[in-house]
């Protein structure tokens, strides 16, 4: 398995070719956009492959500093539902299909996602980081992946 990190744009630049140049049922696909914004694909039927979610690109320190104005400005902060449905999305994966993960710029929300993706499933470090150069993974989520991650495996055991 491959991860790419790519933004909205150029997800919306593949999603435009047609289905015989780029079909979205031969990858798995995590699509993040702002909760203002419009999901790429219909909500009505959506393939088993596609995860879509909403939140802010937002660290936790940016919450503690003044949670009131993050409330007031009412944006969403990355919680451990949106983690859980990322795994659970991970544990049905097809693992013979590539995954893509998208936000609107293709660095810190998306970065977080591939990052925790490539820790999951054990992928090389260098090769993730050299094929996605432009990734600054947000710490909040992937430490938010990690936990839940550890979460779920305490669960099995116990």
């Amino acid at each position: 398995m491959k991860i790419k990190i790519i933004s909205r744009f150029k997800m919306e630049t593949l999603l435009s070719l047609g289905k015989e140049e780029f079909n979205p049922e031969d990858y798995n696909i995590i699509s993040i956009i702002d909760p203002e914004m419009n999901f790429l694909f219909p909500i009505d039927n959506l393939p088993k492959n596609i995860l879509q979610l909403k939140f802010h690109d937002l660290e936790k320190e940016d919450w503690d500093k003044d949670p009131e104005y993050v409330e007031k400005k009412g944006w969403v902060i990355f919680n451990d539902d949106h983690a859980r449905q990322i795994t659970k999305f991970m544990d049905r994966m097809d693992p013979e299909k590539d995954l893509i993960v998208h936000c609107l710029a293709g660095i810190s929300r998306s970065g977080a996602i591939g990052d925790y993706a490539r820790i999951r499933f054990g992928l090389d470090y260098e090769r993730f980081f050299i094929g996605n150069k432009q990734i600054i993974p947000n710490a909040w989520i992937l430490k938010t992946l990690l936990r839940i991650e550890v979460d779920n495996r305490l669960e099995i055991v116990v």
